[in-house]
């Protein structure tokens, strides 16, 4: 990754997030809205919403070499661009700039470092099958998280997909028709609901994934595969 080229990019987000007014603006740029916080370490002024991802994804395109994703923390109003750190089989693990990771299982979100309040693991196979085939059912799936003692403890969710309409996404270069997927979980007294936009091969190419009780949200947006 060319994290000096990255750097140049995630500043000039920044300016570029005042330019989008595009009123077409699609589900992608809906779901990635959001203020924006300075790179520097300085508490920087709010940002007006990014209204259209056309406006930073060339520059994405541009920082990193191969596959390219967008990733937004909801809860943090932060954003960053990732590029792939490695794979193994099905996981595929991106990186951002301060070294904070990401791993996928086909889109399906699985582990993070670097958060805080990190998703250690996660057995998301169940729930996987009715997701990328677009399919209505109920699945388990098991989460891992730490304690206040740094000991790992698990979470199994009852989770009902349910698929729903089809969008039209504007993600870099890509002009995709994809089917919006709900997955909504719950285990005792907490719950959450992630939502997948899904080709018609089953390749999610956008989500809004939760990570766990102090992240939150998570929007990832490839770019570039």
């Amino acid at each position: 990754m060319n994290f000096k080229g990255i750097f140049a990019a995630m500043a000039a987000l920044a300016i570029l997030a005042g330019c989008g007014n595009d009123p077409n603006a699609g589900v992608g740029a809906k779901i990635a809205g959001g203020y924006l916080k300075g790179l520097t370490g300085k508490k920087a002024k709010p940002q007006p919403a990014v209204t259209d991802p056309a406006a930073y994804g060339p520059l994405a395109l541009k920082a990193v070499k191969g596959p390219v994703m967008l990733g937004v923390v909801e809860k943090r109003n932060a954003v960053a661009i990732l590029g792939q750190k490695g794979r193994n089989g099905p996981y595929v693990t991106w990186t951002s700039l301060s070294r904070q990771t990401v791993t996928l299982k086909h889109g399906i979100l699985t582990a993070t470092r670097g958060l805080g309040d990190d998703l250690m693991n996660a057995e998301v196979d169940s729930v996987s099958a009715l997701i990328r085939t677009r399919r209505a059912g109920e699945a388990n799936r098991v989460m891992y998280f730490l304690d206040g003692e740094s000991k790992t403890y698990r979470l199994v969710f009852r989770c009902t997909v349910s698929p729903g309409q089809l969008d039209k996404l504007a993600l870099g270069k890509n002009r995709i028709t994809a089917r919006r997927v709900s997955e909504a979980c719950a285990a005792d007294d907490l719950s959450f609901q992630n939502t997948y936009w899904i080709g018609s091969d089953g390749w999610i190419w956008q989500s809004r994934q939760w990570v766990s009780p102090g992240v939150g949200y998570l929007v990832a947006q490839q770019l570039r595969r």
